[in-house]
């Protein structure tokens, strides 16, 4: 990947300069990229490449032909080499500003679709959803109304347990001011399905989501240390829940992040009860009776 990104910067010197030095310095940077396995000296080798970029294609449109990756200069040398390199840039893009805007673009856009490409790498791979078996839940692409998921886990055969959710923000009043975190409303067999175990007390369960029910809630570890310095106080105690009282019944380890690589809730209330506790579109009254309201993320584990 490195090595066709190399490439697609080398598309910016000028064409007789590719055809002169382009295999060289693609062969160059191929065996530096060899020798370097882990991810973080990858990305060092990124940044190197994108420096020596805007420092040599002034000079390669000046009529200086570009001496490929450089070896990073000693300590003493760093800052006189980096401050002539900077004047010198600065002078060159002075004389073009249309010339410097196009390639202040072009490394936006790569810097920017490189960082997307690591960190989807970093949550899918090296920080994937710790959910035991994972390979055998399913979840759709598409958002669900509550009547048709309640008719689907009524109905269906397929999965030992199906689990619907979305996400609300929540405001939670602590200490005398309130706590702005990403929730979720989850169905009774959430926990299940992603097969967790609490830290203290316990997780959501069919029970809670019923409507009627008393307002129960779990919160993520991350938010128990930070907020509330772990004490186990907090458990069994009520709190202020977008203005609704809530009793605190569970902890759910930090390494949850529920079960999108996008999203990480901090408060967990349950379905059945989300209209009474939500804001915005999640409070209207027909939520969880208008098939016409799609709004749930569904997913489901395959029987064993």
């Amino acid at each position: 990947m490195i090595v066709h990104f190399y490439r697609l910067l080398l598309f910016a010197y000028p064409a007789s300069l590719r055809r002169e030095f382009g295999e060289e310095m693609t062969a160059a940077v191929a065996e530096t990229a060899r020798s370097r396995q882990s991810l973080r000296s990858q990305l060092r080798l990124i940044v190197d490449l994108i420096v020596d970029f805007c420092t040599s294609l002034p000079r390669a449109w000046s009529g200086t032909p570009p001496t490929g990756p450089r070896r990073r200069p000693r300590r003493s040398a760093l800052m006189p080499n980096l401050t002539a390199d900077l004047k010198d840039a600065f002078r060159l893009f002075k004389r073009s500003p249309a010339f410097a805007t196009g390639a202040a673009l072009t490394l936006a856009l790569g810097i920017g679709a490189s960082t997307a490409i690591f960190s989807l790498a970093d949550a899918a791979v090296l920080h994937p959803l710790p959910i035991p078996d994972a390979s055998r839940v399913l979840q759709t692409t598409f958002s669900w109304s509550y009547p048709d998921f309640r008719d689907v886990t009524t109905e269906q055969t397929t999965f030992s347990s199906v689990a619907a959710w979305a996400y609300p923000p929540f405001g939670i009043e602590h200490d005398g001011s309130t706590l702005q975190v990403i929730g979720a409303g989850v169905s009774g067999d959430y926990f299940t399905l992603a097969g967790q175990r609490p830290v203290i007390g316990r997780l959501l369960n069919s029970t809670d989501d019923q409507a009627g029910s008393a307002l129960a809630i779990v919160m993520s570890e991350r938010l128990w240390r930070r907020e509330f310095a772990a004490s186990p106080a907090v458990l069994g105690s009520t709190l202020m829940v977008n203005r609704r009282p809530a009793t605190m019944v569970g902890i759910v380890p930090a390494g949850f992040r529920g079960l999108s690589l996008q999203i990480a809730p901090e408060i967990f209330v349950p379905l059945a009860v989300l209209p009474d506790v939500a804001t915005g579109f999640l409070a209207s009254p027909d939520l969880l009776t208008n098939r016409g309201r799609v709004w749930l993320n569904w997913a489901g584990r395959l029987t064993a």
